[in-house]
């Protein structure tokens, strides 16, 4: 069940940025994160089951098969369509862990 919500999540957040004005990538971005706080907003128990620390036993962005990693992937995917010039650029797996 948390990974059919983990796959709901990506799939809402795919929906804002395909939604999003083509060519604007940080629209885009924006976009799905609005989305990703308004699912928190509108699932708060399964949102802090899917994410809350207290249920992990390790920290998730060591576990590769974790289905967090479908979110991060998602993430990781908006950041890599931004501009190359962005300022304070760490790297896009390292961004998408602190978005």
């Amino acid at each position: 069940m948390t990974r059919r919500a983990y796959e709901k999540l990506v799939a809402e957040l795919r929906q804002a940025w395909d939604r999003s004005v083509p060519g604007t990538p940080r629209s885009a971005l924006r976009a799905m994160v609005h989305r990703y706080c308004a699912f928190a907003l509108e699932n708060q128990r399964r949102f802090r089951l899917m994410f809350g620390v207290e249920r992990i036993a390790g920290p998730r962005e060591d576990s590769p098969r974790h289905p967090v990693r479908l979110v991060l992937g998602v993430r990781e995917e908006a950041l890599a369509a931004l501009p190359a010039g962005r300022s304070g650029q760490v790297g896009g797996e390292r961004d998408a862990l602190l978005l």
